[in-house]
């Protein structure tokens, strides 16, 4: 199921990057950090929508590193026990239940059991 949720995440920032283009290079480097990253508390981040608030960087000591507190808003998507997603196969390797077999010759490589087959670009319905 999809959420739209309130985060912070901190964002450790090198002095060479410090100057008037700072809060662009903050928001890209935000962008870069979290979106396709997987928490176990909020599931998988696909887009941060909006930043609400970048907070007033500290200056690490013995380091230089300034450390800002980011809040934003993220698309998040975190699956239930038993819920059905469309899905498309990316890859396929050896991690699969045991009642398929491996084909590695295949082009591409596939999973065969006597009614089915799992290949790339197969779409599914996991649960």
């Amino acid at each position: 199921m999809f959420f739209l949720k309130e985060l912070t995440h901190i964002i450790h920032l090198h002095p060479s990057y410090f100057g008037p283009s700072m809060p662009t290079y903050l928001k890209d480097k935000l962008h870069q950090d979290v979106e396709g990253t997987c928490s176990g508390r909020f599931g998988y981040i696909i887009t941060v929508v909006a930043i609400q608030n970048i907070g007033k960087g500290k200056v690490l000591p013995g380091s230089g590193l300034a450390e800002f507190n980011v809040k934003y808003q993220a698309i998040v998507f975190k699956p239930y026990k038993g819920e059905v997603v469309d899905a498309v196969v990316s890859t396929v390797n050896k991690l699969i239940p045991s009642d398929m077999k491996f084909d590695p010759n295949g082009n591409p490589p596939c999973y065969q059991s006597e009614d089915q087959q799992v290949r790339c670009v197969s779409r599914l319905r996991p649960r």
